[in-house]
């Protein structure tokens, strides 16, 4: 089923694919990003959720119970997500 969020994701997923970075860490932190700041500009707007999940992290069964990896790949999405254009992220409280 396609959801706001996989429609992100995808979007996302093909732009980090035209620069080349498709399936390095990057380039999926970079479309983990995007996912997030849909998910905050639906809440700040109030859009109903109606059961719209965000698809899961790439690697997520690969980081579970490895505290190192899962900060390393919370770091690279955190600098993804400060990247994002203002327009992506306008109105995140600082």
């Amino acid at each position: 089923m396609f959801t706001a969020y996989t429609i992100v994701r995808d979007a996302a997923a093909a732009e980090v694919a035209r620069r080349g970075t498709a399936g390095t860490p990057e380039g999926d932190a970079e479309v983990e990003a995007a996912v997030i700041s849909a998910a905050v500009d639906a809440k700040r707007t109030g859009l109903p959720l109606d059961g719209d999940e965000a698809p899961p992290a790439v690697g997520t069964r690969s980081r579970k119970g490895d505290l190192p990896a899962e900060t390393a790949w919370l770091l690279l999405v955190a600098e993804a997500y400060a990247r994002r254009p203002a327009s992506a992220t306008a109105g995140v409280a600082a």
